[in-house]
C-alpha cells in the first residue's frame, strides 16, 4: 500500500510516525483530523506507545502496520536513522523483518536468548 507522503517530517500540520531501531516510536505527530478521521488506530497507537513491553512490542508493531494496511489509514512513516520516507507499506514491513531477523541473530550468536 502506497504511503502518505510530508512535506515537513517534524512539524506538526501533517501526521507521520518516525521508526528507528526496529520501534514506531521514535518521533509521532497526529493531526486533529487524522485523530478524529481514525480514533481507533490513535487509541491502539498511543497504546502501545505508552505500555508495549520487550515481550510485545513486535507483536504491536504488527498490528499497527496491519491496521494502516487493511482500514487505507493515511499517515507517514518515516525512516528517522536515514532521514527517508518509506514509500509503502512493503518498505516498512522488509526494515522490520531485517532489524529484527538480525538483532535475533545477534542475540543467539551471544548467548542471549
Amino acid at each position: 500500500m502506497k504511503l502518505k507522503q510530508c512535506r515537513n517530517w517534524y512539524g506538526d500540520n501533517e501526521s507521520y510516525i518516525h521508526l528507528k531501531w526496529g520501534n514506531m516510536r521514535k518521533w509521532t505527530n497526529f493531526t486533529r483530523e487524522f485523530k478524529k478521521a481514525y480514533p481507533k488506530f490513535v487509541r491502539r497507537y498511543n497504546k502501545y506507545a505508552d505500555k508495549a513491553t520487550e515481550d510485545n512490542y513486535r507483536e504491536k508493531i504488527f498490528e499497527l502496520l496491519c491496521m494502516i494496511e487493511n482500514q487505507n489509514i493515511k499517515v507517514g512513516l518515516y525512516d528517522n536513522y536515514t532521514d527517508t520516507p518509506y514509500r509503502d507499506t512493503a518498505e516498512v514491513w522488509r526494515y522490520f523483518m531485517g532489524y529484527w531477523l538480525s538483532q535475533d541473530k545477534h542475540s543467539r550468536e551471544h548467548g542471549n536468548d
